[in-house]
């Protein structure tokens, strides 16, 4: 949308959501002006601006809290509370960035399917109980797991106890046995390889379709918001 661009913002559309981010100092009217234009224009165009689904989020690092406006911002004739955690296309995004809601989610939905597995366990052949692993608790691990990149050594551990407890609950054995041999006999990455292994694949595709100019632009805007 030239309105956005128009602002010196950038936007993510997914069907009928409009996701908006930039940078600016904690004390820039500009997001104000925004979203002032934004209702406007909606208005003219005989569109309607939800004020009750529009969430708005500040992004920075814990050091810097202390200097975000906690105020509410006005969306047409409403007042939209600042959130403390957003979700985008099932990623819970935080305002420390620490990516902790999300990975409390997984680990969430995670430890609830396997206990669920682990409840008719001895009705389940060996290979429908992987199957049930794999589409429940393991693609939840996988999915946007490129987020979890750079995180630290404790968060990622979190999320391989979950793997841990998976493969063995696959393999049959107890919670004293190691379980590096298990994921290796199944052919299945750590956490932490998993991400290195996803990173690589992005960086392989912007490589082999001429995209790098986009992961470029990608990385200075990253760059220029930090």
């Amino acid at each position: 949308m030239l309105l956005i661009a128009d602002h010196s913002l950038h936007s993510h559309l997914y069907a009928d959501d409009t996701h908006v981010y930039g940078w600016s100092p904690p004390s820039d009217t500009s997001m104000s002006q925004f979203i002032h234009d934004v209702a406007r224009w909606t208005c003219c165009n005989r569109l309607q601006l939800n004020a009750q689904k529009t969430e708005f989020i500040w992004c920075a690092p814990a050091r810097r809290h202390h200097y975000i406006p906690y105020g509410d911002v006005q969306v047409g004739h409403d007042s939209v509370n600042p959130v403390h955690s957003a979700r985008n296309l099932g990623v819970y995004v935080d305002g420390a960035m620490t990516m902790r809601t999300h990975i409390n989610h997984v680990l969430l939905s995670c430890y609830s399917a396997l206990r669920q597995i682990r409840s008719i366990m001895p009705s389940l052949p060996s290979h429908t109980l992987k199957t049930l692993v794999t589409a429940l608790v393991h693609s939840r691990l996988d999915y946007s797991n490129i987020v979890f990149a750079g995180l630290p050594a404790y968060d990622i551990q979190r999320l391989q106890s979950v793997l841990n407890t998976a493969v063995r609950l696959v393999a049959g054995s107890s919670r004293r046995e190691h379980a590096i041999s298990f994921l290796r006999d199944r052919h299945w990455l750590p956490v932490k390889q998993c991400i290195e292994y996803k990173l690589c694949m992005i960086v392989h595709r912007c490589l082999s379709r001429r995209l790098l100019l986009q992961l470029l632009e990608l990385v200075l805007d990253l760059q220029h918001s930090r």
